[in-house]
């Protein structure tokens, strides 16, 4: 394989992690970053930010609350460098309206080409996650620079966006017709790009070292600082709380748990959203105080703890592309039912590594999962859970990303 101490890789992306835990955002691709900078001189990450002029402002005006309730506004965010890894948040104007949205990869592009002037960055490979706006800012900055260009294809980008409308269609294959690889994460992605006129290479997410199976002294004392009961059934999920992730489901169905179950029973959901307020009032209503608890957003790197110490992990998702989490959680040994949406099911295909849910917002169907895992819980061979993980570790997923590099880069 090419050695690429002597080059420099561009990386654009949406939300990256930044250095003071202010966002979580797209850790998969933290997590490729991190091994990939084993092997380059440096790599110079750019996660553009949109903003609005005097924001807070905006936000306390009642008459604009129509525009400001949109926004995604995020932290003032700062550059960072870790090692050879240069993190870089240039900003660009954006409102939640058509003409804003439809120009977004163009502001986006004049703000990360600003930021490489200023910054005298050099590169030999722009690598652009998603396709809309990432994959376009990494044409055109191909067509500027003459550098090889290649996009990773994630989820919504992927099985959505391209078929919403005669606009997005044109824009998403006018994107990868100027691309030099083109990857994404499911057997299903493949096919939609396929549908689009265009190949793609499969190289599903993976996960870091973090999440590993800790020994069971290790995970008896987490549970004590945790507050977790050793004696109780414990139940996760990670997600945002919002309607895609469908945590609504897993606590209806978790109702039915608790009527049929003797055993005592702990949830805990992780994430942050605008569904909060309804999930906990939906927990009061079915009696669940004592069994759900919601924890709020947890740093990326505290989640492994909560994960060793479940029994089971339940990911019931109305959409999804290749979920790192579930990379995640089969690197902490842990079984998990996954929605049969995106490329869960092929990664889950065999029942020793997971139960797929057919039906994501049938609250009966996950509740037989459930109990039947737990009722079979002695018949789980973590073993194989462990051999099955090591295929997705990062090293062993970067080396087959590094191999298309190679081809692209002279």
């Amino acid at each position: 394989m090419k050695n690429f101490k002597d080059k420099n890789l561009l990386v654009i992306t949406r939300f990256y992690p930044d250095g003071e835990n202010l966002i979580i955002g797209d850790s998969f691709v933290k997590g490729q970053v991190d091994e990939l900078a084993k092997n380059f001189n440096k790599i110079y990450v750019v996660s553009p930010i949109p903003y609005v002029p005097a924001v807070s402002t905006l936000k306390n005006a009642k008459f604009l609350s129509f525009i400001t309730k949109k926004l995604d506004i995020k932290p003032d965010l700062k550059n960072y460098k870790d090692k050879n890894v240069e993190v870089y948040y240039p900003k660009y104007l954006h409102l939640p309206v058509s003409k804003f949205r439809n120009e977004m990869g163009d502001n986006q592009f004049k703000a990360i080409d600003k930021l490489l002037k200023s910054q005298n960055i050099e590169f030999d490979l722009i690598h652009s996650h998603f396709i809309w706006g990432s994959g376009y800012t990494g044409v055109k900055l191909k067509e500027k620079y003459g550098k090889p260009l290649v996009i990773t294809g994630h989820g919504f980008d992927v099985y959505d966006l391209p078929f919403k409308d005669e606009y997005w269609n044109t824009k998403i294959k006018g994107i990868l017709k100027n691309t030099d690889k083109i990857i994404t994460v499911s057997e299903k992605n493949v096919k939609c790009i396929n549908k689009l006129g265009y190949d793609a290479e499969l190289i599903p997410n993976g996960y870091n070292n973090l999440f590993k199976n800790f020994e069971k002294s290790h995970v008896d004392e987490l549970k004590d600082k945790l507050k977790i009961p050793k004696d109780e059934y414990i139940i996760l999920t990670v997600g945002n709380l919002i309607e895609i992730k469908n945590q609504e489901t897993l606590i209806k169905s978790l109702k039915l748990f608790n009527e049929n179950q003797t055993k005592n029973f702990k949830c805990y959901i992780i994430g942050e959203g605008h569904l909060k307020e309804y999930l906990i009032n939906l927990i009061k209503e079915y009696d669940l105080s004592d069994n759900i608890q919601l924890l709020g957003k947890i740093p990326h790197d505290e989640i492994p703890n909560w994960m060793n110490c479940c029994d089971l992990f339940v990911l019931p998702s109305l959409n999804e592309g290749n979920p790192t989490v579930m990379f995640e959680i089969l690197g902490c040994n842990k079984y998990m039912i996954g929605s049969n949406v995106g490329g869960i099911p092929n990664i889950l295909y065999d029942e020793k590594y997971g139960r797929i849910l057919k039906n994501p917002k049938d609250e009966n169907e996950l509740f037989n999962l459930i109990n039947d895992t737990y009722l079979n819980k002695e018949l789980i061979d973590y073993n194989e859970i462990s051999k099955y993980a090591n295929s997705f570790s990062w090293e062993i997923i970067c080396e087959k990303i590094l191999k298309e590099y190679t081809k692209l880069i002279i």
